[in-house]
């Protein structure tokens, strides 16, 4: 499994409509690169393509602006419907985490929904723990669904009450 930085490419629009609703699509038409996006060290994604150099995994981590959680990122995986059930999500996944860590992120934290299975024991592998869940805190293809929150602690000598 080749795993690569991924960089704007409206090829790409497909993927992102068949993963989700036009959320996605509305974001990734957002992403369109610039010169200053583009010297970010706070947002970096990598991709997955197929022989025929079709977008079917995509991961991120974005960090915050806010000072009291610039050792936080959090974390987002897409496989494309047809390519998931091959190992693609976990390998991709596990890689941008350990891009995070070098990074010199200290905590991540993912979402996914309380239904997708697979989801969550990717998560599971990776050492994830549940932190919360949003009940009917997202609405796809009209119904309400559940939210899970879950976070890696990637150094774990970092927990301290009270400051």
């Amino acid at each position: 499994m080749n795993i690569i930085p991924w960089t704007f490419d409206w090829r790409d629009a497909q993927f992102f409509q068949q993963i989700s609703d036009n959320t996605y699509f509305t974001w990734f038409a957002s992403r369109k690169p610039h010169p200053e996006s583009a010297k970010s060290e706070k947002w970096r994604a990598w991709v997955v393509r197929d022989d025929d150099g079709r977008l079917v995994g995509w991961a991120h981590y974005e960090g915050f602006d806010n000072p009291r959680k610039a050792h936080v990122a959090s974390l987002g995986v897409a496989i494309a419907p047809d390519a998931r059930g091959k190992g693609i999500g976990y390998e991709l996944s596990r890689y941008v985490v350990e891009r995070a860590r070098e990074a010199g992120y200290l905590k991540l934290w993912a979402t996914y929904h309380a239904d997708n299975a697979a989801m969550a024991r990717i998560y599971e592998r990776l050492g994830f723990h549940i932190e919360g869940r949003f009940e009917d805190e997202e609405k796809w293809g009209g119904q309400y669904k559940d939210i899970v929150s879950v976070a890696l602690f990637l150094e774990r000598t970092m927990h301290c009450e009270g400051e």
